[in-house]
């Protein structure tokens, strides 16, 4: 009897253990249910802060949109109706921008068909690399140039004219820009 009961005492300690242990297991286990909670918590009120930032920052981006569309149809509608021949290239030397009176001069009936070709596709080669240095020099500079004595083609398969430019850097739609002035 005396073995069965030490048999019994070792099962008994056994079980007393493995139940302690998972007692403490169990504790762990509620306490990464517990921290899993506040991160969770916590995260949700990241996440809602974060929805109202970007609420915002695209309510600031349409208001900017609509104040920059507002901005490019007052600048168009005042330099449209000036009676200068006023011609905008970007950067990589596009037209951009042409006003009426330029139109009418270069015979361009659409504004859009001209829109994104070169300006030196218009001309001459010596022509071109005249004009290219004093846009470059005014856009480096931001100064303003003058060229004289150049030959564009007006229209589609128009004959050379002498023109006169002044050349100036400006910004268009928020970017780096050159401004012609015909005369």
């Amino acid at each position: 009897m005396n073995a069965t009961y030490s048999a019994c005492e070792e099962k008994l300690s056994a079980l007393i253990e493995e139940h302690e242990d998972l007692k403490m297991k169990y504790s762990r286990l509620k306490e990464d249910v517990e921290n899993i909670k506040r991160e969770k918590d916590t995260l949700i009120q990241e996440h809602l802060a974060l929805r109202k930032d970007y609420s915002e920052l695209s309510e600031r981006y349409s208001e900017s949109e609509t104040r920059r569309h507002i901005s490019y149809e007052l600048f168009k509608s005042f330099v449209d109706d000036d009676s200068q021949k006023v011609m905008l290239l970007d950067a990589s030397y596009a037209i951009r921008y042409i006003n009426r009176s330029a139109r009418e001069w270069m015979h361009i009936s659409d504004e859009q068909e001209r829109i994104g070709q070169r300006l030196f596709d218009f001309m001459e080669y010596t022509d071109a690399l005249k004009l290219k240095e004093k846009i470059d020099k005014a856009f480096l500079n931001d100064s303003e140039e003058k060229v004289k004595k150049l030959h564009i083609r007006l229209g589609e398969n128009g004959s050379p004219v002498k023109a006169k430019m002044k050349v100036s850097r400006v910004r268009y739609r928020d970017k780096p820009s050159v401004k012609i002035l015909f005369s």
